[in-house]
């Protein structure tokens, strides 16, 4: 059980392992969480990932945003804050663009926020720290992105 937990890609954030063993505190079988017990937990927290050609089209939707961010094009607010909000944008995309800055480095959300062009999480302004906020609300509360 200590393996799988030390093994599984976290965001910087303990809520996430403190959220997989109360978890696993409540659907053990033995008195002590054993390695299935952990496997059935992190088994729950994997969102289903879209098939065939809808997988295809979500993959290459958060790709070309994710790409059009880096060039300065856009920046997050415009390119997938709006768009989502207006429902012209799926759940699905908006985690595959968050999956690709974390495959890009951003391990945390500080950095997937600047990966992003969200905010500059480092600014102590309260202005900063508010929009800050706003990102992280949205993606954790609104899109349902898993913490890992």
């Amino acid at each position: 059980a200590q393996s799988l937990l030390s093994a599984h890609h976290y965001s910087g954030n303990v809520r996430e392992l403190r959220s997989i063993l109360l978890r696993a505190l409540f659907f053990r079988r033995r008195r002590l969480i054993s390695e299935e017990d952990i496997r059935q937990v992190l088994a729950t927290l994997q969102p289903p990932q879209p098939e065939g050609a809808v997988g295809e089209l979500t993959d290459r939707a958060a790709q070309q945003i994710y790409q059009a961010i880096a060039r300065g094009e856009v920046d997050f607010w415009r390119g997938v804050h709006t768009p989502f909000s207006d429902n012209r944008l799926s759940r699905d995309v908006v985690a595959a663009l968050v999956e690709l800055a974390r495959r890009d480095g951003a391990a945390t959300m500080p950095a997937i926020a600047e990966r992003l062009r969200a905010c500059n999480p480092r600014c102590d302004t309260p202005e900063e720290r508010k929009v800050f906020f706003k990102f992280k609300n949205f993606l954790y509360k609104t899109v349902r992105i898993n913490e890992e």
